[in-house]
């Protein structure tokens, strides 16, 4: 999805590069911090993209040093990675986090390594693009054996 947070690396603009989906823990009502799974489905499956998420697997932590390809270039992020599958390409507007089909879009995995992405993102997809095609391959063998 395309963030106003994120800048472009090549044209310098904000607004134009593309990013993963996620956002920050919460302090959940009984005082204590969202679990980074808890975090991912909240901002995925609530808010940000309003897709039902399965097959969800940790892949690391990452921790992206102040830049000045984010809005506030002194910001250091500390990134919980996530790979997973949804049954839909249905993007459903958030009232708080407006999304519109030019802002998020599902794309073949070759095509996202064409896009202007946020440097952390292109390094998280290129250093799991191996997981990458292997939770792709299982998903398409699932639908395979569901049609038969």
């Amino acid at each position: 999805m395309r963030s106003p947070k994120w800048r472009n690396p090549a044209t310098g603009n904000f607004g134009e590069a593309w990013t993963i989906p996620g956002g920050r823990i919460e302090i959940k009502p009984d005082g204590t911090e969202e679990l980074p799974i808890e975090t991912l489905t909240r901002e995925i499956e609530r808010e940000e993209l309003k897709v039902k998420l399965a097959k969800i697997k940790y892949i690391g932590k990452r921790t992206k040093l102040p830049s000045t390809d984010f809005i506030d270039p002194t910001v250091q992020f500390e990134f919980e990675d996530f790979l997973a599958a949804t049954d839909t390409t249905e993007v459903q507007e958030d009232e708080r986090e407006i999304i519109s089909d030019q802002e998020a879009k599902w794309y073949a995995l070759e095509e996202i390594k064409k896009l202007p992405l946020v440097d952390s993102t292109r390094a998280c997809l290129l250093e799991n693009e191996h997981l990458i095609k292997e939770l792709i391959a299982e998903v398409h063998a699932e639908h395979t054996i569901d049609k038969r």
